[in-house]
């Protein structure tokens, strides 16, 4: 028994342990605490800056984006604002997230938590979210700067804050890709 408990902690710790799973193109900084976490990425897109902000704040990119969803919903307030709706249900995982998007001319997209919820006591809660897209142009394309910042209603415990780590590198290396395919605004992923 001591050894399994061994042997999982070392399959824990090698599976959570993402330092070196992001890009090699993609500069990544994570900080976390018992209450939340911050996460930022940059990286180039072969796309101007006005197309990438057009593209992120597409709903089909809130839809590729949104694997998790079973539904999603789109309320407009106007050209530049939406509110997306998103109800998942995963085995015995439920729940809802409701964001509020902007975008900013072409130089920044917001994405703001209104209201999350779901069934797992254990899972700590969203408190605030609070999710910015900078585009900077440039000679051969433009920069992005994807930033997150996550505040949680409970202690967010090591193996929360790694799994949160994995799951934002794969989603940097999926907007990445989500970027380089597109020539913009024909042959979207």
């Amino acid at each position: 028994m001591k050894y399994l408990k061994l042997y999982v902690g070392i399959i824990l710790y090698l599976f959570l342990n993402t330092g070196e799973s992001i890009g090699a193109e993609m500069q990544s900084e994570f900080r976390s605490d018992n209450t939340g976490y911050f996460y930022k990425v940059t990286f180039h897109a072969q796309i101007s800056n006005q197309d990438a902000a057009e593209l992120l704040f597409s709903k089909d990119a809130v839809r590729y984006f949104s694997d998790f969803a079973d539904s999603i919903h789109f309320t407009s307030i106007d050209t530049c604002s939406h509110v997306a709706t998103m109800k998942f249900h995963k085995w015995l995982y439920q729940g809802l997230s409701k964001y509020r998007r902007e975008l900013h001319g072409w130089d920044s997209l917001t994405i703001d938590l209104m209201r999350f919820e779901h069934n797992w006591t254990a899972i700590p809660q969203l408190k605030k979210a609070s999710i910015r897209y900078y585009f900077f142009e440039n000679d051969s394309g433009c920069t992005v700067v994807y930033q997150q910042q996550i505040t949680v209603n409970k202690k967010a415990g090591w193996i929360y804050r790694n799994m949160a780590e994995w799951q934002l590198n794969q989603f940097a290396e999926k907007l990445t890709k989500y970027l380089q395919k597109s020539k913009f605004p024909q042959n979207r992923p």
